[in-house]
């Protein structure tokens, strides 16, 4: 009876033992591409004192088996067993690698590679999908790689990979937000103001609404720090969802593009002004709602910092504008220009009467004597100096200087703004204007030959739009009448667009409610 008991227990000893080293297999798939004779003889044999350390080679701390084996009593079975932890150990050296680059990576700061090792490829996953999985399995304190866990990592470390994961994927919210569903940590880190700095939902402007953009924002100071907001084209986002997002924001808003949003107002403008007073760059392109002069005469009272602001499809830049708005706004323009030219010419005379005072210092100086023998020398330079001053007063040089900052205008507050191509468009309307109004053959229907020709006297007959890509006059009724003749005309990417040449210079028309000047009589 006792040897019958005794061969049972060790056949359940030996079972048991081969399970483990199944499960061993079956973690680290790179055991099972050779086998050791010596350790894998040895291993079935193993006593049941042994077992609890034989099931412990199936868990993740395979590294620390060594040091507790030379524990215990050396014996021959547990050194049949010692040789199987160093045998899978240096089975397991691709694993031990990918511990080393994790460990550069996290060195040097590289995210995108961070993030980016993956414990098993998948099927078919998405961006989001993957890197929530891979951060999972870095950040897992019994990970099978290395012995540093999440603990090992600062909050501030993590926050710093965070941000860069945001600017690895073109400022997007999406794949940063993903990542608050890992752990109660990260959803804590992802909200913190280090890891925005900027704010791109362009790409998702299609279905962003006022109630998404609330969800992003919240009211949690996570976008206190924003230094770049892009909104560009999302036409469903309101002026509520913008201003909360601009309190959010603050003065650290450097760069605001509100592109495309047509549903933005002059008043969401006015609150930007009081709340982002360090603004760079603003841009409001297609903002059909956002008074055009408003917005400019904006500009020259707040926003000390401001650069560069792009005004080209605002109100009365786009649809039928009336003539008296229109010649509002250029007269604005010209104004403000005419000012930048006079600080321009100011500086300079003050840079070279200050250069004449010095010269006729220093000709005293030597004069009498009491400087050193340099002195000739400095003389000289200045006197190049001086000279170079009046040839940046010439009217060539003047002229020139001009025509490259014929788009700036002066402001109050702060340095001159660029207003990109709006002062041409506006220049160049406005000398089609003056055209129409000397009598030069600009009309290109009969209706606004006569009304051309009477000036005043058939005021009434017919609406006249000027366009503003050819400078021709068209009355409102020939103007539809005209637009049968619709031509298709090919664009790059194998696509077509409609286009309505005009009947005199075959030049494009304004499309169904672009920008057109009404004339007044």
């Amino acid at each position: 009876m006792d040897g019958r008991k005794e061969r049972k227990d060790e056949e359940e000893a030996r079972a048991q033992a081969q399970a483990a080293r199944d499960r061993t297999v079956r973690r680290c798939p790179s055991l099972s591409s050779g086998d050791s004779p010596d350790q894998t003889a040895e291993v079935g044999s193993v006593d049941a004192p042994l077992l609890s350390i034989a099931r412990l080679t199936t868990r993740p701390s395979l590294l620390r088996f060594p040091r507790r084996i030379t524990m215990l009593k050396p014996t021959a079975k547990l050194e049949s067993l010692r040789k199987y932890v160093e045998y899978a150990l240096e089975k397991a050296q691709p694993a031990a690698q990918l511990t080393g680059a994790f460990a550069d990576c996290r060195a040097n700061g590289d995210a995108a590679s961070l993030f980016f090792f993956r414990r098993r490829p998948l099927a078919s996953p998405s961006r989001a999908h993957r890197i929530i999985t891979t951060t999972r399995w870095l950040t897992s304190p019994t990970r099978p790689i290395g012995r540093s866990s999440r603990a090992d990592l600062l909050d501030d470390e993590l926050q710093l990979i965070l941000s860069k994961v945001n600017a690895t994927n073109g400022s997007s919210p999406k794949q940063l937000l993903a990542l608050s569903t890992v752990s109660k940590r990260f959803a804590k880190l992802v909200r913190q103001p280090a890891v925005w700095r900027d704010l791109d939902v362009s790409s998702h402007a299609s279905f962003l609404t006022d109630r998404v953009l609330n969800s992003i924002v919240r009211d949690d100071g996570a976008f206190g720090m924003l230094r770049s907001v892009s909104l560009a084209g999302c036409t469903r986002v309101t002026e509520t969802a913008i201003v909360k997002l601009l309190n959010a924001c603050g003065n650290s808003l450097e760069r605001l593009d509100l592109s495309g949003c047509t549903l933005v107002k002059t008043s969401t403008i006015e609150h930007a002004a009081r709340t982002c007073t360090n603004l760079t760059l603003l841009d409001l392109t297609g903002c059909a709602h956002v008074d055009t002069l408003d917005a400019l005469k904006m500009t020259d009272t707040f926003w000390p910092k401001l650069e560069e602001v792009r005004l080209v499809g605002t109100s009365r830049l786009s649809g039928r504008v009336c003539q008296t708005e229109f010649d509002a706004l250029a007269d604005e323009i010209a104004s403000r220009w005419n000012r930048w030219r006079e600080a321009r010419r100011e500086g300079r005379r003050q840079a070279l009467l200050a250069a004449e005072m010095e010269a006729d210092a220093l000709k005293v100086k030597l004069a009498t004597g009491r400087e050193p023998a340099g002195l000739a020398e400095l003389l000289s330079a200045e006197d190049e100096r001086r000279r170079a001053l009046e040839d940046l007063e010439s009217d060539d040089a003047v002229a020139l200087e001009e025509e490259l900052h014929i788009d700036h205008a002066e402001c109050d507050c702060g340095p001159a703004v660029s207003l990109e191509a709006m002062p041409a468009l506006v220049r160049k309307c406005r000398r089609w204007v003056e055209a129409w109004q000397e009598g030069h053959p600009v009309s290109a229907c009969d209706h606004a030959l006569v009304m051309q020709g009477a000036m005043g006297e058939q005021a009434g007959l017919a609406t006249l739009n000027l366009f503003p890509n050819c400078g021709h006059v068209m009355c409102e009724v020939c103007e539809q009448k005209e637009r049968v003749n619709m031509q298709r005309r090919p664009v790059e990417g194998g696509e077509f667009e409609y286009v309505y040449p005009c009947r005199l210079c075959n030049q494009d028309m304004p499309n169904p409610g672009g920008f057109e000047i009404t004339l007044t009589q």
